[in-house]
């Protein structure tokens, strides 16, 4: 097996301290007293009533964002090339950039202050990863990733039901994923090896409370990290449960299927819920068209918390991170053939003691 050293050496600290300390030894990086002295001269931004956030990327999506933001008060959004962004005075942007260009557009954006919402990946390697973050923590910014289906009551509701041991142990998820499916309508097709794979990654390891210790990529045809691979499967571990994620034409845009003990659950694309048991849990939930945009107007409102609050999103840059970690160990096994161990050595723990509680004002 092969390892992607660990930066990361403390295992106690809080996730704001760990989102902190995250920059401390990627590569030969170190975050000196400096960048303390920094974090205070900007930690006390003023809550603002009303927010300005500008929108850049492709105009076409714009429609789509200005339609969620609509539900939200006292919110504006407007249009903005990178080059009119330089010259406002918004508190934050979504950047729909591609992946190549994208760590720069947001250092240049973390510079002028502004908070950052954008869909994975983050960044294509740690550099980039530690040069945003280290941003973050010297211009106290906060920055959520744009991950609509994590916000889902559907995903909140399995979460829930699997925490509750209602599932008993869980064996084994399998993740099945249209070829051609992506999020058209919303924002680009996402990039990186593993494409749309990283979101669904997240997701289970939100649901299951745990990340992958291990990876292998299987059934690969091409290797580039930044063009996604069509047809890419992946087999993790997470600390004793396998995940499989897989590229196949199936009836709904993508299904999960999560095997327990006391029950299998099946979810899709449409937003509903199969339990092999007789269940109450899953039943009212909504309908697949207003199930989606529920689900962004829940991602950005939380964003717009993080903004008001100045707290953790709770979609943040660890996400970013771990979403990177997966593209580049698939990236890695399938050029050697070989499974790869995950970055962090607090993979496969239980991330609900030290992650999930999001709600406290840092």
């Amino acid at each position: 097996m092969i390892a992607i050293p660990d930066p990361h050496n403390n295992k106690n600290l809080t996730r704001r301290e760990f989102i902190i300390s995250s920059g401390l030894a990627i590569g030969s990086f170190t975050i000196t007293g400096g960048l303390c002295q920094a974090c205070s001269l900007f930690g006390n931004k003023e809550k603002q009533e009303n927010l300005a956030i500008e929108f850049i990327g492709p105009e076409g999506y714009f429609p789509f964002y200005k339609n969620i933001f609509k539900r939200i008060k006292k919110v504006s959004l407007y249009y903005k090339t990178l080059e009119e962004a330089l010259f406002t005075e918004s508190n934050a942007a979504i950047v729909l950039t591609p992946i190549a260009q994208k760590a720069s557009v947001i250092l240049v954006l973390l510079e002028m202050g502004k908070d950052i919402l954008t869909p994975f990946p983050l960044a294509t390697d740690y550099i980039e990863f530690d040069a945003i973050q280290k941003q973050c923590n010297m211009m106290n910014c906060r920055l959520a990733m744009l991950d609509p289906i994590r916000y889902t009551e559907t995903v909140k509701s399995i979460r829930k039901f699997i925490s509750d041991n209602h599932a008993g142990k869980i064996h084994s998820v399998d993740i099945l994923v249209d070829p051609d499916y992506h999020e058209s309508n919303y924002y680009p097709y996402i990039e990186g090896f593993c494409g749309i794979g990283t979101s669904f990654v997240r997701l289970i390891s939100y649901i299951l409370g745990r990340n992958p210790i291990s990876l292998t990529t299987k059934d690969f045809e091409a290797v580039n990290l930044l063009k996604s691979d069509k047809k890419v499967s992946l087999e993790l571990d997470f600390n004793g449960i396998t995940v499989s994620y897989k590229k196949e034409y199936t009836e709904q845009e993508w299904t999960i299927m999560i095997s327990g003990k006391k029950t299998d659950l099946v979810f899709d694309s449409t937003g509903q819920v199969k339990a092999s048991i007789e269940t109450d849990t899953f039943h009212n939930l909504k309908q697949q068209d207003e199930y989606k945009a529920d689900a962004f107007t829940k991602n950005i409102q939380d964003f717009i918390v993080s903004i008001r609050n100045r707290k953790e999103p709770e979609v943040n840059t660890q996400d970013g991170m771990a979403g990177i970690a997966l593209n580049l160990a698939a990236v890695m096994s399938a050029r050697t053939g070989s499974s790869v161990k995950m970055i962090m050595d607090h993979y496969g723990k239980c991330e609900d003691e030290r992650w999930v509680k999001t709600s406290k004002v840092y």
